[in-house]
């Protein structure tokens, strides 16, 4: 018997999802209200598992696996997994969900300069997440950036990274023509960001054209402000 005790404020529409000797046997989706923070199933003994996942309504989930659709970002995806010990009778365990994205906000001084509108895409080698332990899934992700009038920033959510493949790509407006790539990943790790958190932190990024070389400057938030930048 298996016991899975939700920490956290209850929530709606959680995926769980539980394998043993690395094969999914069974996935249910969760009213944590309903259920008085507590989940009972029966596991048959030896290596078992499980993934929470809430959010990702717009990811594809192809088990073991939950990917990216090409052309969009990372949804506000939060998730926990772990091994469950199951060689004796019964087992506690928690279900503790933790931030899957990061949302990043660009910012532009003196655009102007430039003389034309232009937009951003972003492109990276990390299109999803391996459900059993979330780690970074393989793949080829691109998605644009949006616009936001009241902030004046740019706006998108990426996924969990295993290295520095960011790449913010600067395009006209009118012809989608290639101005500039910028090597975000490289920008990222030099900041000292750790993609390795539990929950990922928001990220600021400050391009300055008034330079003949952008200048860029990046600000990570030491606390997560969903609410200040989430779409």
């Amino acid at each position: 018997m298996v016991d899975l005790v939700y920490a956290g404020k209850a929530a709606e529409d959680v995926l769980l999802v539980f394998w043993h000797e690395d094969r999914f046997i069974s996935s249910d989706v969760l009213d944590w209200w309903a259920c008085d923070e507590v989940y009972r199933t029966k596991l048959s003994k030896g290596k078992n598992g499980f993934c929470a996942i809430k959010g990702g309504r717009s990811l594809v989930h192809d088990s073991p696996f939950v990917s990216i659709p090409y052309g969009r970002d990372m949804d506000s995806l939060y998730a926990c997994s772990a091994l469950l010990d199951c060689r004796g009778e019964y087992v506690v365990d928690t279900v503790c969900l933790h931030k899957q994205f990061a949302s990043l906000e660009v910012r532009f001084r003196n655009m102007d300069s430039l003389g034309e509108d232009y937009s951003l895409e972003l492109s990276s080698k990390v299109a999803g997440l391996y459900v059993p332990d979330l780690r970074p899934m393989h793949g080829d992700f691109l998605c644009s950036l949006k616009f936001c009038a009241e902030s004046g920033a740019y706006r998108c959510r990426l996924p969990r990274q295993n290295g520095d493949s960011l790449e913010l790509h600067l395009l006209k407006s009118g012809d989608g023509g290639l101005v500039d790539t910028i090597d975000l990943g490289g920008i990222i790790r030099g900041s000292g960001y750790d993609w390795q958190a539990e929950d990922l932190k928001d990220i600021s990024l400050e391009l300055d054209f008034a330079r003949v070389e952008p200048e860029t400057r990046i600000e990570i938030w030491d606390d997560i402000s969903l609410g200040k930048i989430e779409y």
